[in-house]
């Protein structure tokens, strides 16, 4: 009788545990952070249609940095920072539109768009 009480204390705990950690706030994403996500890391909601394979590593590598210069500015606000992702967007729409980089563009655009959210909130 004890051992089954006992048991499911430490059954309880454990779920508390799992549920406070899922809870935490979670770390704001750092410049390193952006690199990384807008070179290398999958998106779990690309369709089959998002392949970036066909987009060259210079083209990626020119987008990135252009948008991790952008992330390095200060802004006063939330939407002044988005605009500075849109800019880069805008400036190399004509480079990606018609390409196979279009969706590595709009994805890091969205990347960025992530970084000011975290970074100015509302």
């Amino acid at each position: 009788m004890n051992i089954s009480r006992i048991a499911m204390a430490l059954c309880c705990l454990l779920l508390a545990g799992v549920l406070l950690e899922s809870c935490a706030a979670r770390e704001t994403m750092n410049i390193s952070d952006f690199r990384f996500r807008c070179r290398f890391a999958e998106d779990d909601e690309l369709s089959n249609n998002d392949n970036f394979a066909g987009c060259d590593l210079q083209m990626q590598a020119q987008l990135c940095d252009q948008y991790t210069e952008v992330l390095k500015v200060e802004y006063a606000n939330r939407d002044a920072c988005i605009q500075g992702c849109n800019s880069v967007q805008a400036g190399s729409m004509t480079q990606t539109m018609f390409s196979s980089c279009n969706n590595f563009a709009v994805r890091t655009n969205t990347i960025c768009e992530q970084y000011c959210r975290q970074h100015y909130p509302r």
